[in-house]
């Protein structure tokens, strides 16, 4: 989830609309999608909320993995942070959560690995 904050809402459609296109063009997410209105900005805070309990509760074997501590990145290099970390993630084919306060530069990084197998540690040895 991204969200921008200005007092120019056209600025902040038109970064949103870019962000979507983005995320479609470099398929990394088949489900993009963009609030219409303010309840809707509220029911997509609410998931917000909870998101973080609900990547530890994913069906299947594969669960977020606590590797990186909360990133503090400078808000004028996000955009290469988020490069090299997608970049590092298809390297070793692991899909991956995130999530942040991206104005403030606070980036939560979370592979998805199922620990009950070898692989799993295995990935996370190359991450550290």
């Amino acid at each position: 989830m991204v969200e921008f904050d200005s007092d120019d809402k056209q600025n902040c459609k038109n970064l949103s609309s870019e962000i979507v296109k983005n995320l479609k063009l470099k398929k990394y997410s088949d489900k993009v999608y963009q609030p219409s209105d303010d309840a809707e900005k509220e029911r997509f805070w609410a998931v917000r909320k909870a998101a973080a309990l609900i990547f530890y509760k994913l069906k299947g074997r594969s669960k977020a993995t606590h590797i990186f501590e909360s990133a503090a990145i400078s808000t004028s290099r996000l955009v290469g942070y988020f490069r090299n970390i997608c970049s590092i993630m298809e390297k070793y084919n692991t899909k991956f959560v995130m999530l942040g306060h991206v104005a403030k530069g606070v980036v939560h990084t979370e592979p998805l690995l199922n620990l009950e197998e070898k692989k799993g540690y295995k990935i996370i040895k190359r991450y550290v």
